[in-house]
């Protein structure tokens, strides 16, 4: 996932997707992702998972993600990864025709990341037998707030309680998110090193409401 371009949030047939693409859109996020992924030949599209799971609440089982991993391996490997040198070759070409199609080649690579991430969704559903759509941590935060207001009236106690809402989901997002990427870093190497450890926690610093 690279250069973003505006596509359809379609976060209720696929909360993932949606998740991902407010994400890659925050400060740092893009470029600790590729580092990630150029350096440590990690999956953008599995790391956005795993701290979409964080924000879900949601610890990943060993066993299921590895069965994703191994199921998706191909969509990344034949399809995807491909696409990316395609376009990553075309850049350094100056003609003007080569510009051309690098930004078709980078409409397919998106294509291809939102394929991927429906793969992933379809894949989380059916493990866990979850109905396809599931709400997402952003309309789980709404009820919660406006939970919040209607209790309290003083604004002084509502801006406290607010920040003790927030200081407790990150504390929570943190911890689930450091969880969920230590199990998808463990299938690829069991020593992780301090580098690769370091860009994890900015990562997750950089996800963090």
């Amino acid at each position: 996932m690279e250069d973003a371009v505006e596509l359809t949030e379609n976060a209720q047939e696929n909360p993932l997707w949606g998740y991902s693409l407010s994400s890659y859109k925050r400060v740092g996020v893009e470029t600790t992702c590729l580092t990630l992924q150029d350096e440590f030949n990690l999956n953008v599209n599995f790391l956005l998972y795993c701290c979409w799971m964080a924000s879900e609440a949601i610890k990943i089982s060993d066993a299921e993600l590895l069965q994703q991993v191994k199921d998706l391996r191909y969509w990344d490997h034949d399809v995807v990864a491909p696409l990316r040198q395609a376009r990553r070759a075309l850049g350094k070409l100056r003609v003007e025709e080569a510009q051309a199609l690098k930004e078709r080649v980078n409409a397919c690579e998106l294509d291809a990341e939102q394929v991927f991430q429906e793969e992933i969704y379809a894949s989380f559903t059916k493990l866990n037998k979850l109905p396809e759509i599931m709400p997402s941590s952003q309309d789980v935060v709404a009820k919660k707030k406006a939970a919040v207001l209607a209790s309290v009236s003083n604004k002084r106690d509502l801006n406290n309680r607010e920040a003790e809402e927030i200081a407790m989901r990150n504390a929570r997002f943190s911890e689930i998110a450091i969880y969920n990427l230590d199990r998808y870093v463990s299938i690829f190497t069991k020593a992780q090193s301090i580098v690769l450890k370091k860009n994890l926690m900015i990562l997750v610093g950089l996800l963090e409401e």
